[in-house]
């Protein structure tokens, strides 16, 4: 990314964790969103396409010095997010039930998830 201009983009590093269990301590937060405005004939056109549903709930962490995200899928899987910014994300805190890094793991993407029956097996 480097020399590329960033006008409407930040750069986003971050680690995933699957999790054992939802940590202490975990809640909603304010999310900032920029919406897409269709009009009626664009909003038929997207709803006739082909398509899979991933729902989540996200929880917001903030706890020893940690802001964390942690996702909650209807199967139950938990999906921890650690961010770094511009730099390389720290290692899990000792508090965080973590199962494992799923970080460069392709069947915890979104789109894994949303087009195959996704169970979590420890």
């Amino acid at each position: 990314m480097d020399g590329l201009p960033l006008k409407y983009a930040h750069v986003e590093t971050e680690r995933r964790f699957l999790m054992r269990a939802l940590p202490a301590g975990a809640g909603p937060a304010r999310i900032a969103h920029t919406p897409m405005y269709l009009d009626d004939t664009e909003w038929a056109v997207l709803c006739r396409l082909p398509a899979r549903s991933l729902r989540k709930r996200r929880h917001h962490i903030e706890r020893d010095g940690f802001s964390l995200a942690v996702d909650e899928f209807e199967n139950g899987s938990l999906i921890a997010e650690i961010d770094g910014g511009d730099d390389r994300p720290a290692d899990p805190p000792g508090w965080l039930d973590v199962l494992g890094e799923v970080t460069d793991d392709e069947a915890f993407t979104g789109a894994a998830r949303a087009s195959a029956d996704f169970t979590v097996t420890e």
